[in-house]
Protein backbone atom coordinates (compact mmCIF):
# COMPACT_ATOMS: atom_id res chain seq x y z
CA UNK A 1 0.00 0.00 0.00
CA UNK A 2 1.00 3.80 -0.52
CA UNK A 3 1.14 6.30 2.12
CA UNK A 4 1.22 10.11 1.88
CA UNK A 5 1.97 12.31 5.27
CA UNK A 6 0.56 15.47 6.10
CA UNK A 7 0.48 18.03 8.20
CA UNK A 8 -2.92 19.50 9.39
CA UNK A 9 -3.38 22.94 10.73
CA UNK A 10 -6.00 25.75 11.10
CA UNK A 11 -5.52 28.89 10.83
CA UNK A 12 -8.87 30.88 12.80
CA UNK A 13 -10.87 27.64 12.56
CA UNK A 14 -10.19 27.03 8.60
CA UNK A 15 -8.46 24.05 8.27
CA UNK A 16 -4.68 23.44 5.75
CA UNK A 17 -3.76 20.27 5.10
CA UNK A 18 0.28 20.48 3.80
CA UNK A 19 1.85 18.55 1.62
CA UNK A 20 5.50 18.54 2.40
CA UNK A 21 7.40 15.43 1.24
CA UNK A 22 8.63 17.15 -2.13
CA UNK A 23 10.09 19.82 -0.90
CA UNK A 24 12.10 18.04 1.80
CA UNK A 25 13.67 16.15 -0.63
CA UNK A 26 14.25 19.46 -3.00
CA UNK A 27 16.35 20.40 -0.10
CA UNK A 28 19.19 18.49 -1.07
CA UNK A 29 19.93 18.98 -4.29
CA UNK A 30 19.35 22.95 -3.83
CA UNK A 31 21.42 25.33 -1.91
CA UNK A 32 18.97 27.64 -0.12
CA UNK A 33 19.47 30.85 0.96
CA UNK A 34 18.56 30.01 4.36
CA UNK A 35 19.82 26.62 6.20
CA UNK A 36 16.43 24.42 7.35
CA UNK A 37 17.80 22.01 9.85
CA UNK A 38 14.96 19.41 10.53
CA UNK A 39 14.87 19.12 14.12
CA UNK A 40 12.13 17.46 15.03
CA UNK A 41 12.28 14.68 12.59
CA UNK A 42 15.86 14.31 11.68
CA UNK A 43 16.45 14.40 7.93
CA UNK A 44 14.47 14.29 4.93
CA UNK A 45 14.16 10.34 4.81
CA UNK A 46 11.69 10.13 7.23
CA UNK A 47 8.95 12.09 4.47
CA UNK A 48 9.35 8.88 1.65
CA UNK A 49 9.94 6.27 3.79
CA UNK A 50 6.89 4.45 3.71
CA UNK A 51 6.46 4.70 0.47
CA UNK A 52 6.62 2.10 -2.11
CA UNK A 53 9.55 2.32 -4.83
CA UNK A 54 8.12 -0.42 -7.06
CA UNK A 55 5.79 -1.37 -9.36
CA UNK A 56 5.60 2.23 -11.10
CA UNK A 57 4.82 3.25 -14.44
CA UNK A 58 5.87 6.72 -15.19
CA UNK A 59 5.01 7.22 -11.43
CA UNK A 60 1.85 5.93 -11.70
CA UNK A 61 1.07 2.17 -10.01
CA UNK A 62 -2.06 0.82 -11.61
CA UNK A 63 -4.06 -1.53 -9.31
CA UNK A 64 -6.35 -4.08 -11.36
CA UNK A 65 -8.35 -3.99 -8.38
CA UNK A 66 -7.98 -0.36 -7.59
CA UNK A 67 -7.61 3.36 -8.44
CA UNK A 68 -4.63 4.16 -9.91
CA UNK A 69 -2.07 6.14 -7.02
CA UNK A 70 0.67 8.10 -7.63
CA UNK A 71 4.73 6.68 -6.09
CA UNK A 72 5.55 9.54 -3.96
CA UNK A 73 9.00 8.84 -4.08
CA UNK A 74 9.13 8.51 -8.15
CA UNK A 75 6.73 10.82 -9.26
CA UNK A 76 6.99 14.94 -9.07
CA UNK A 77 7.11 17.85 -10.92
CA UNK A 78 9.24 18.03 -14.05
CA UNK A 79 10.35 21.66 -13.19
CA UNK A 80 10.64 23.92 -10.71
CA UNK A 81 7.97 26.39 -9.25
CA UNK A 82 4.12 26.74 -8.33
CA UNK A 83 3.59 27.33 -11.64
CA UNK A 84 4.57 24.25 -13.09
CA UNK A 85 3.57 22.25 -9.81
CA UNK A 86 0.37 23.65 -9.98
CA UNK A 87 0.05 22.42 -13.91
CA UNK A 88 1.54 18.84 -12.96
CA UNK A 89 -0.95 18.83 -10.16
CA UNK A 90 -4.27 19.21 -12.64
CA UNK A 91 -2.78 17.15 -15.18
CA UNK A 92 -1.34 14.16 -13.31
CA UNK A 93 -1.42 14.23 -10.09
CA UNK A 94 -4.98 15.62 -9.14
CA UNK A 95 -4.74 12.30 -7.11
CA UNK A 96 -2.98 13.79 -4.41
CA UNK A 97 -5.98 16.88 -4.11
CA UNK A 98 -9.09 14.17 -4.76
CA UNK A 99 -7.77 12.13 -1.93
CA UNK A 100 -6.65 14.24 0.74
CA UNK A 101 -9.56 17.13 0.80
CA UNK A 102 -12.68 14.57 -0.23
CA UNK A 103 -14.53 12.39 2.25
CA UNK A 104 -14.41 10.12 4.03
CA UNK A 105 -10.78 11.22 4.30
CA UNK A 106 -11.47 14.96 3.84
CA UNK A 107 -14.14 17.49 3.80
CA UNK A 108 -15.21 20.18 1.79
CA UNK A 109 -13.65 23.19 4.25
CA UNK A 110 -10.14 21.85 4.20
CA UNK A 111 -7.55 23.45 2.18
CA UNK A 112 -4.72 21.39 0.65
CA UNK A 113 -1.20 22.89 0.35
CA UNK A 114 1.65 21.33 -1.97
CA UNK A 115 4.59 22.76 -0.83
CA UNK A 116 7.49 21.81 -3.36
CA UNK A 117 10.83 23.38 -5.04
CA UNK A 118 10.60 26.91 -6.06
CA UNK A 119 11.94 28.37 -9.92
CA UNK A 120 13.33 31.74 -8.18
CA UNK A 121 16.61 31.37 -6.71
CA UNK A 122 15.73 33.83 -4.15
CA UNK A 123 12.58 31.92 -2.65
CA UNK A 124 12.64 29.60 0.04
CA UNK A 125 9.70 26.94 -1.37
CA UNK A 126 6.81 26.99 -3.75
CA UNK A 127 3.11 26.06 -2.65
CA UNK A 128 0.27 25.53 -4.68
CA UNK A 129 -3.34 25.74 -2.53
CA UNK A 130 -6.42 23.48 -3.55
CA UNK A 131 -9.89 22.64 -2.54
CA UNK A 132 -12.40 20.21 -3.11
CA UNK A 133 -13.15 21.79 -6.38
CA UNK A 134 -9.48 22.54 -7.96
CA UNK A 135 -6.53 25.00 -7.82
CA UNK A 136 -6.69 27.96 -5.98
CA UNK A 137 -4.20 31.15 -7.14
CA UNK A 138 -3.48 32.15 -3.50
CA UNK A 139 -4.87 31.42 0.38
CA UNK A 140 -3.84 33.76 2.97
CA UNK A 141 -5.25 31.35 5.69
CA UNK A 142 -3.36 28.56 4.28
CA UNK A 143 0.28 30.10 3.73
CA UNK A 144 -0.10 30.86 7.34
CA UNK A 145 -1.04 27.23 8.10
CA UNK A 146 1.93 25.95 5.76
CA UNK A 147 4.44 28.20 8.02
CA UNK A 148 2.92 26.99 10.78
CA UNK A 149 3.12 23.58 9.78
CA UNK A 150 7.18 23.65 8.27
CA UNK A 151 8.01 25.54 12.12
CA UNK A 152 6.00 22.79 13.89
CA UNK A 153 8.00 20.00 11.83
CA UNK A 154 11.35 21.88 12.34
CA UNK A 155 12.11 23.94 9.23
CA UNK A 156 11.48 26.79 9.91
CA UNK A 157 12.61 29.77 12.48
CA UNK A 158 11.40 33.23 13.00
CA UNK A 159 12.39 35.11 9.97
CA UNK A 160 11.45 36.42 6.67
CA UNK A 161 10.93 34.13 3.54
CA UNK A 162 9.72 34.24 0.17
CA UNK A 163 7.06 31.66 -1.43
CA UNK A 164 6.39 31.18 -4.50
CA UNK A 165 2.39 30.80 -5.92
CA UNK A 166 0.85 30.78 -8.86
CA UNK A 167 -0.02 34.25 -8.93
CA UNK A 168 3.00 35.45 -7.39
CA UNK A 169 5.56 35.77 -4.61
CA UNK A 170 4.40 36.10 -1.48
CA UNK A 171 6.83 37.43 1.57
CA UNK A 172 5.94 35.57 5.03
CA UNK A 173 7.34 36.63 8.76
CA UNK A 174 7.71 34.18 11.27
CA UNK A 175 7.34 35.81 14.49
CA UNK A 176 9.02 34.40 18.12
CA UNK A 177 5.54 34.27 19.08
CA UNK A 178 4.55 31.71 16.44
CA UNK A 179 2.15 34.50 14.48
CA UNK A 180 2.79 35.02 10.84
CA UNK A 181 2.46 37.87 8.71
CA UNK A 182 2.30 38.18 4.89
CA UNK A 183 2.66 40.20 2.58
CA UNK A 184 -0.27 39.49 -0.41
CA UNK A 185 0.24 39.77 -4.05
CA UNK A 186 -0.87 43.17 -5.88
CA UNK A 187 -5.27 43.52 -5.22
CA UNK A 188 -6.98 45.96 -6.00
CA UNK A 189 -10.89 47.07 -7.03
CA UNK A 190 -11.77 46.17 -10.51
CA UNK A 191 -15.44 47.35 -10.69
CA UNK A 192 -17.97 49.45 -8.05
CA UNK A 193 -21.56 49.53 -7.87
CA UNK A 194 -22.17 46.51 -10.07
CA UNK A 195 -25.78 45.70 -9.42
CA UNK A 196 -27.08 42.12 -10.38
CA UNK A 197 -31.11 40.78 -9.53
CA UNK A 198 -31.09 37.84 -7.28
CA UNK A 199 -34.11 35.30 -7.09
CA UNK A 200 -34.73 34.15 -4.12
CA UNK A 201 -37.85 32.19 -2.35
CA UNK A 202 -39.80 33.96 0.12
CA UNK A 203 -38.32 33.01 3.26
CA UNK A 204 -34.93 33.85 2.43
CA UNK A 205 -35.79 37.26 0.91
CA UNK A 206 -36.91 37.99 3.89
CA UNK A 207 -33.86 36.95 5.71
CA UNK A 208 -32.02 39.48 3.24
CA UNK A 209 -34.23 42.26 3.63
CA UNK A 210 -34.75 42.03 7.25
CA UNK A 211 -31.50 40.99 8.56
CA UNK A 212 -29.15 41.73 6.30
CA UNK A 213 -30.65 45.49 5.15
CA UNK A 214 -30.72 44.54 1.18
CA UNK A 215 -33.05 45.85 -1.13
CA UNK A 216 -36.72 43.99 -0.88
CA UNK A 217 -36.81 43.33 -4.87
CA UNK A 218 -34.08 40.68 -4.63
CA UNK A 219 -31.58 43.97 -6.67
CA UNK A 220 -28.09 44.14 -4.86
CA UNK A 221 -24.94 46.25 -5.63
CA UNK A 222 -21.40 45.22 -4.56
CA UNK A 223 -17.82 45.92 -5.80
CA UNK A 224 -15.82 43.06 -7.35
CA UNK A 225 -12.03 43.07 -6.57
CA UNK A 226 -8.70 40.55 -7.10
CA UNK A 227 -7.01 40.02 -4.21
CA UNK A 228 -4.77 36.69 -5.41
CA UNK A 229 -8.59 35.27 -5.95
CA UNK A 230 -11.80 37.42 -7.67
CA UNK A 231 -14.66 38.35 -5.34
CA UNK A 232 -17.50 40.20 -4.98
CA UNK A 233 -18.15 42.20 -1.99
CA UNK A 234 -21.88 42.92 -0.46
CA UNK A 235 -22.23 45.23 2.38
CA UNK A 236 -24.98 44.19 5.16
CA UNK A 237 -26.13 45.52 8.13
CA UNK A 238 -25.31 42.39 10.14
CA UNK A 239 -23.79 38.97 10.46
CA UNK A 240 -24.76 36.30 13.25
CA UNK A 241 -23.23 33.14 13.62
CA UNK A 242 -26.55 31.67 13.86
CA UNK A 243 -27.29 32.38 10.04
CA UNK A 244 -24.69 30.33 8.93
CA UNK A 245 -27.36 27.97 6.56
CA UNK A 246 -29.26 31.30 5.20
CA UNK A 247 -25.75 33.32 4.76
CA UNK A 248 -24.57 30.32 2.87
CA UNK A 249 -28.11 29.87 0.66
CA UNK A 250 -27.88 33.43 0.09
CA UNK A 251 -24.35 34.19 -1.30
CA UNK A 252 -24.82 30.93 -2.98
CA UNK A 253 -27.88 32.69 -5.17
CA UNK A 254 -25.66 35.84 -5.50
CA UNK A 255 -23.06 33.43 -7.19
CA UNK A 256 -25.76 31.81 -9.67
CA UNK A 257 -26.65 35.44 -10.31
CA UNK A 258 -23.35 36.64 -11.79
CA UNK A 259 -22.67 33.68 -13.67
CA UNK A 260 -26.13 34.08 -15.21
CA UNK A 261 -25.49 37.29 -15.98
CA UNK A 262 -21.78 36.68 -17.44
CA UNK A 263 -20.51 39.37 -14.67
CA UNK A 264 -16.99 38.45 -14.16
CA UNK A 265 -13.51 39.63 -13.16
CA UNK A 266 -10.52 41.32 -15.06
CA UNK A 267 -9.83 39.35 -18.71
CA UNK A 268 -13.22 36.92 -18.15
CA UNK A 269 -11.99 35.46 -14.45
CA UNK A 270 -14.49 33.61 -12.62
CA UNK A 271 -16.09 35.50 -9.51
CA UNK A 272 -15.86 32.48 -7.06
CA UNK A 273 -15.97 34.33 -3.97
CA UNK A 274 -18.95 36.26 -2.40
CA UNK A 275 -18.29 38.46 0.53
CA UNK A 276 -20.39 39.89 2.99
CA UNK A 277 -19.13 42.74 5.26
CA UNK A 278 -20.34 44.78 8.08
CA UNK A 279 -18.16 47.58 9.72
CA UNK A 280 -17.19 47.06 13.04
CA UNK A 281 -16.58 49.90 15.78
CA UNK A 282 -17.72 53.38 16.35
CA UNK A 283 -15.67 55.05 14.61
CA UNK A 284 -15.13 52.20 12.22
CA UNK A 285 -11.83 49.89 12.65
CA UNK A 286 -12.72 46.77 10.56
CA UNK A 287 -15.09 44.80 9.04
CA UNK A 288 -17.12 41.18 10.10
CA UNK A 289 -17.17 39.32 7.06
CA UNK A 290 -19.19 35.70 5.59
CA UNK A 291 -17.30 34.36 2.65
CA UNK A 292 -18.35 31.84 0.26
CA UNK A 293 -15.77 30.32 -0.87
CA UNK A 294 -15.64 27.95 -4.45
CA UNK A 295 -16.25 24.60 -3.16
CA UNK A 296 -19.58 25.87 -1.30
CA UNK A 297 -18.40 26.04 2.11
CA UNK A 298 -17.86 29.43 4.11
CA UNK A 299 -14.17 30.17 5.19
CA UNK A 300 -13.74 29.93 8.91
CA UNK A 301 -11.25 31.93 9.43
CA UNK A 302 -11.36 35.84 8.31
CA UNK A 303 -9.77 34.79 4.44
CA UNK A 304 -6.53 36.06 3.84
CA UNK A 305 -7.45 36.80 -0.31
CA UNK A 306 -11.05 38.07 0.98
CA UNK A 307 -9.11 40.84 3.51
CA UNK A 308 -6.99 41.81 0.67
CA UNK A 309 -9.84 42.30 -1.80
CA UNK A 310 -11.82 44.61 0.87
CA UNK A 311 -8.37 46.65 2.11
CA UNK A 312 -8.43 47.11 -1.78
CA UNK A 313 -11.76 48.48 -1.91
CA UNK A 314 -11.02 50.78 1.08
CA UNK A 315 -8.33 52.14 -0.52
CA UNK A 316 -10.17 52.60 -3.67
CA UNK A 317 -13.01 54.82 -2.42
CA UNK A 318 -10.57 57.12 -0.10
CA UNK A 319 -12.11 55.14 3.55
CA UNK A 320 -8.48 54.09 4.76
CA UNK A 321 -4.95 54.80 4.86
CA UNK A 322 -1.66 53.14 3.95
CA UNK A 323 -0.13 51.54 7.19
CA UNK A 324 -3.46 52.15 9.55
CA UNK A 325 -4.55 49.06 11.05
CA UNK A 326 -7.92 47.34 9.73
CA UNK A 327 -9.36 44.30 11.80
CA UNK A 328 -11.02 41.62 9.64
CA UNK A 329 -13.14 39.46 11.74
CA UNK A 330 -14.57 35.93 10.87
CA UNK A 331 -18.43 34.80 10.98
CA UNK A 332 -17.10 32.56 13.77
CA UNK A 333 -14.94 35.69 15.65
CA UNK A 334 -11.51 34.80 14.39
CA UNK A 335 -9.39 37.97 13.73
CA UNK A 336 -6.91 39.06 11.70
CA UNK A 337 -4.99 42.23 11.65
CA UNK A 338 -4.11 44.24 8.52
CA UNK A 339 -2.89 46.97 6.39
CA UNK A 340 -1.94 48.00 3.08
CA UNK A 341 0.56 49.87 0.89
CA UNK A 342 0.23 51.06 -2.41
CA UNK A 343 2.31 48.29 -4.86
CA UNK A 344 5.57 49.25 -6.37
CA UNK A 345 4.21 49.16 -9.83
CA UNK A 346 1.11 50.15 -11.36
CA UNK A 347 -0.88 49.86 -14.27
CA UNK A 348 -0.72 52.57 -17.33
CA UNK A 349 -4.13 52.34 -17.35
CA UNK A 350 -6.14 52.09 -14.57
CA UNK A 351 -9.69 52.34 -16.38
CA UNK A 352 -10.23 48.92 -15.88
CA UNK A 353 -9.23 48.53 -12.06
CA UNK A 354 -10.60 51.79 -11.03
CA UNK A 355 -8.13 51.49 -8.55
CA UNK A 356 -4.97 51.62 -7.65
CA UNK A 357 -3.06 48.52 -7.02
CA UNK A 358 -2.25 47.93 -3.08
CA UNK A 359 -0.31 44.92 -1.31
CA UNK A 360 -1.95 43.81 1.58
CA UNK A 361 -0.35 42.68 5.20
CA UNK A 362 -2.09 40.38 7.25
CA UNK A 363 -0.89 39.07 10.72
CA UNK A 364 -2.86 35.65 12.23
CA UNK A 365 -2.00 32.89 13.75
CA UNK A 366 -2.34 29.04 12.75
CA UNK A 367 -2.29 26.09 14.78
CA UNK A 368 -0.90 22.19 14.23
CA UNK A 369 -3.84 19.56 14.92
CA UNK A 370 -2.56 16.69 12.89
CA UNK A 371 0.01 14.69 11.47
CA UNK A 372 -1.98 12.46 9.55
CA UNK A 373 -0.94 9.34 7.50
CA UNK A 374 -3.34 8.89 4.50
CA UNK A 375 -3.29 5.10 3.46
CA UNK A 376 -4.16 4.31 0.21
CA UNK A 377 -5.65 0.46 0.44
CA UNK A 378 -6.24 -0.68 -3.08
CA UNK A 379 -9.07 -2.89 -1.98
CA UNK A 380 -10.71 0.58 -1.21
CA UNK A 381 -13.27 1.98 -3.73
CA UNK A 382 -13.30 5.11 -2.31
CA UNK A 383 -8.95 5.49 -1.73
CA UNK A 384 -9.03 8.49 -3.78
CA UNK A 385 -12.44 10.22 -1.61
CA UNK A 386 -16.13 10.08 -2.51
CA UNK A 387 -16.39 11.78 -6.32
CA UNK A 388 -18.25 14.95 -5.52
CA UNK A 389 -21.35 15.41 -7.85
CA UNK A 390 -21.22 17.19 -10.99
CA UNK A 391 -22.17 21.22 -10.47
CA UNK A 392 -25.40 22.34 -11.90
CA UNK A 393 -24.26 24.44 -15.26
CA UNK A 394 -25.15 28.23 -14.76
CA UNK A 395 -27.93 29.97 -17.00
CA UNK A 396 -26.96 30.46 -20.66
CA UNK A 397 -28.52 33.82 -20.53
CA UNK A 398 -25.22 36.20 -20.59
CA UNK A 399 -27.62 39.55 -20.42
CA UNK A 400 -25.33 41.99 -18.22
CA UNK A 401 -27.57 45.30 -18.53
CA UNK A 402 -27.34 47.91 -16.11
CA UNK A 403 -24.22 46.34 -14.36
CA UNK A 404 -21.52 48.40 -16.07
CA UNK A 405 -19.56 45.12 -16.55
CA UNK A 406 -18.52 42.65 -19.45
CA UNK A 407 -20.14 39.57 -19.78
CA UNK A 408 -17.42 36.72 -19.67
Amino acid sequence: MDVLTTIDTHTGGEPTRVVLQHWVESQARREPKTQFVDSRHGDAERWDSKSDPGGTDGGFRADTDGPIVGDMSTSRPQQPGAIAARDWLASQADWIRRSVLSEPRGCESMVGAYVCEPVDDDADAAVVFFNNTGYLGMCGHGIIGVVEAMAWAGYLEPDTYLFETPVGNVSVTLDPDRSVSFTNVASFRYATDVAVQVNLEDSLQSFASDTLGLPADGWVSGDIAYGGNWFYLIHVDQIDARSIKQLLDYCDHVKQALQSEGICGEDGAEIDHVELTTSMGEPVHGAKTFVLCPGGHYDRSPCGTGTSAKMACLAASNLWSPGQVWTQQSVIGSEFECSFRYADEQPTDLTNSRGERVNVTIKGRAHVCAETTCVFDPDDPFSLGIPAPMPSSASDDRASSNTGVQPC
